[in-house]
């Protein structure tokens, strides 16, 4: 069986497909716009959980719009149910002493739009989670269509432990932090003279935590014993900073069900094989959530019940590697600097070897400004 990649979240897939549907479905494009995107599932882990909802926007101008407004609900097969918060524009949450996925429970999902129009998706049994084996990483060179040299970096690697029953069905939501440095340390602050910087280091080191992009899927079927050895999840390399000082990556093995599994691995074979796209209508890959009053009415994405186990990985800059994420550029001449006017003040500036005065862009200076904190995540374990 053949590693299946998938993007994620659903909403990036979509957005991908709704942008070259015009091919399948000539006519009224408006039929591609409007329609509800569904992302989020429940599992074992502790709560809360998120649901986030948006609409597809037009074929020729795709984008992430949230749905707000909405009434979001989740319900078990023992009829409890919660009435999620939104928190954010398109982004509902259960409460820190919420719902609770078990396993053996059965749950659904139910979403009231704004404009009334309510959808449900069946119900699906959290099952018990397949436990990891182990994580792992090695450094590895991989070859690169877009760079005359391979790539170096770190290929991550899991192996479940055997599963109860000879068809499990996996996915693998990744999630990585990160700690980096800014390129340059403030030592002064320019507002038509020089200000010493109180404390130089203290916007030069942070931590950023997001989802990977790419997520993996796979199943125990025909696997004998029924364990999954060594799987590639990802591959991250020395082309960012993310490398630079220490990676960490918590895989989230989630086992689902088959017909979650079919949903998106067809979803994978559209993407994966880019000249099918004109002899597929990708809006009749349906997932579980429907329109309770027009079946016909597609929306896009799945709702999971998911067992999941969790490892977390640390891994340290690899020696003898070369990067290639660039350095920021320093300016030491002071025609240039004095020349910023006020309402740009103060300026970040730093110092050469030969003790020149050097300023340059505000991300090269702090390193929040590209998406970082300054504040070390509670988890986290420092290297060596």
């Amino acid at each position: 069986m053949r590693t299946k990649k998938i993007i994620i979240p659903a909403l990036i897939i979509l957005a991908g497909i709704t942008a070259c549907i015009d091919e399948y479905w000539p006519g009224d494009i408006t039929k591609y716009e409007d329609l509800l995107v569904v992302d989020g599932y429940i599992s074992n882990e502790p709560g809360p959980y998120t649901v986030k909802l948006s609409i597809s926007a037009g074929i020729n101008d795709p984008r992430y719009l949230p749905l707000g407004g909405a009434e979001v609900r989740i319900t078990d097969d023992n009829g409890y149910n919660e009435l999620l918060t939104e928190i954010e524009d398109g982004t509902y949450k259960t409460a820190d002493d919420g719902i609770q996925g078990e396993a053996g429970t059965s749950y659904k999902l139910t979403i009231i739009r704004p404009d009334e129009r309510v959808y449900e998706s069946g119900f699906q049994m959290l099952r018990h989670p397949l436990a990891i084996d182990s994580l792992y990483a090695k450094l590895e060179f991989h070859p690169s269509e877009e760079h005359a040299y391979n790539l170096a970096g770190y290929q991550f690697y899991i192996t479940t432990e055997n599963a109860e029953h000879d068809s499990s069905y996996l996915f693998w939501d990744l999630i990585e932090t990160y700690q980096y440095n800014a390129d340059f340390t403030i030592e002064y602050l320019y507002d038509g003279g020089y200000t010493r910087f109180p404390k130089p280091d203290s916007l030069f080191t942070c931590w950023r935590t997001g989802n990977i992009e790419n997520m993996f899927l796979y199943t125990t079927e025909n696997l004998s014993p029924p364990q999954i050895k060594n799987f590639p999840i990802n591959f991250v390399s020395t082309q960012t900073k993310r490398l630079s000082i220490r990676y960490s990556m918590l895989a989230k093995q989630l086992s689902i069900s088959k017909k979650a599994y079919d949903y998106w691995n067809n979803i994978n074979e559209i993407i994966d094989d880019q000249g099918s796209l004109y002899t597929s209508q990708p809006f009749q890959i349906r997932g579980n959530i429907k329109n309770i009053n027009d079946e016909n009415e597609p929306v896009l994405g799945f709702f999971m019940a998911a067992g999941v186990d969790s490892k977390r990985i640390y891994m340290d800059r690899p020696d003898g590697v070369d990067f290639h994420y660039g350095e920021c550029y320093a300016d030491t001449d002071p025609r240039y600097l004095e020349a910023i006017p006020p309402g740009l003040w103060p300026v970040y500036v730093t110092t050469t070897e030969s003790g020149m005065y050097a300023y340059g862009a505000e991300t090269c200076f702090d390193c929040r400004l590209v998406g970082g904190t300054i504040n070390k995540p509670d988890f986290w374990i420092d290297g060596n």
